[in-house]
């Protein structure tokens, strides 16, 4: 096999690969999405576009509506269709909630988590906040917002879950795998966008799980209400 050969046998794998994770979650892909959650940086969106009609004409994959999938199911691209306008329509929810954190003590990043930072949200799915505070004020804040959700919004999953926090002066993550590195690379800021910088730039370990994963380019900074 020349070498040629080998590389395009390995990017079907890695489609492949990629296309049966998202699978599991019955969400199919564009081939932007494909090309971002592929763990190799050798090759480029014509690519694996070329790859994909392969697979297709041989039946492995199929497309609907410019998605790729593993199953010839309609219902994929109608799920994801419905959970991509949910997650739309509460961003909303989630600047004005990111306000009012952001009027807290020591808060110098939000950062939207989990599913409504992947785009896809359904109905019982809460919304998470990653939080980034002033130096040594992690406790502090964590139990200020805490009081705040039990006394105020009676202890109420759904628009405000914060589930992670981390302090300005440690901002380098130290689980070091493919599930933190998916949130990471996903987190959608709402507030602090140097502080958002920063954070990237300290976990740039990232890239050995996604090299093809951009920074964000969508922020909701400038459009909290």
């Amino acid at each position: 096999m020349s070498e040629k050969e080998n590389n395009q046998s390995l990017l079907t794998q890695s489609i492949i690969r990629t296309l049966a994770y998202y699978d599991i979650f019955s969400y199919p892909l564009t081939t932007e999405e494909i090309y971002y959650n592929l763990g190799n940086n050798h090759t480029s969106v014509d690519e694996i576009t070329v790859e994909l009609k392969k697979l297709i004409s041989s039946n492995v994959i199929f497309c609907k509506e410019n998605f790729f999938q593993l199953k010839d199911d309609d219902n994929y691209v109608l799920r994801r269709r419905k959970g991509n306008e949910l997650a739309e329509k509460r961003l909303k929810t989630a600047r004005k909630v990111s306000g009012i954190i952001s009027r807290f003590p020591f808060i110098r990043g939000i950062l939207l988590s989990g599913s409504i930072s992947k785009g896809f949200m359904e109905e019982n799915s809460d919304i998470d906040y990653f939080v980034i505070t002033h130096p040594n004020r992690v406790w502090f804040s964590r139990l200020a917002l805490m009081l705040f959700k039990k006394i105020f919004l009676l202890n109420s999953r759904k628009n405000f879950c914060i589930n992670y926090f981390v302090d300005s002066e440690n901002l380098e993550i130290k689980e070091k795998n493919i599930f933190t590195a998916t949130e990471i690379v996903t987190l959608l800021p709402t507030f602090g966008k140097n502080i958002y910088d920063e954070f990237y730039e300290k976990n740039f370990w990232v890239k050995e799980f996604y090299p093809n994963f951009p920074k964000q380019k969508r922020s909701l900074i400038e459009k909290m209400v």
